[in-house]
């Protein structure tokens, strides 16, 4: 699957999206993770059963199990697109509190990836947009 993530991934450098409708796309509808790749393990059962809701005052909540209310943002740092996510220092959740790149994303599907500097390798995370 990760190979598959990569060769459909394309850089949002360049400014190819704005901020503005990166956030109006997260905002619509609820998501949940089909896919997080942490330090080369396999993580998305952590967050089956999550729903996913990114508001309008840069609120995201995460319900499932158990209920998290964290802040996102996105921004640009240099060329590359960034969502930030920052929920509760709590396991599982604090796993997805980093300055995510955004390789790209359309109305039904968000692919990120993050440089983790403490094992040297890529982290993935892809959210999929819940269907009603």
């Amino acid at each position: 699957m990760l190979i598959g993530l990569l060769l459909f991934a394309f850089s949002c450098n360049e400014k190819e999206y704005s901020t503005e409708k990166f956030s109006t796309t997260v905002q619509e509808g609820n998501w949940k993770v089909s896919m997080f790749d942490y330090t080369d393990k396999d993580l998305t059962g952590y967050y089956d059963g999550y729903k996913f809701t990114f508001t309008t005052q840069n609120t995201v909540t995460a319900a499932g199990e158990n209920f998290y209310a964290g802040k996102w943002w996105v921004k640009y740092e240099g060329d590359q697109l960034i969502l930030t996510l920052d929920f509760p220092k709590i396991t599982p959740i604090q796993l997805l509190n980093y300055d995510w790149v955004v390789i790209n994303y359309d109305s039904q599907m968000i692919n990120l990836s993050w440089d983790n500097p403490y094992y040297g390798g890529t982290d993935y995370l892809v959210f999929e947009k819940l269907q009603l």
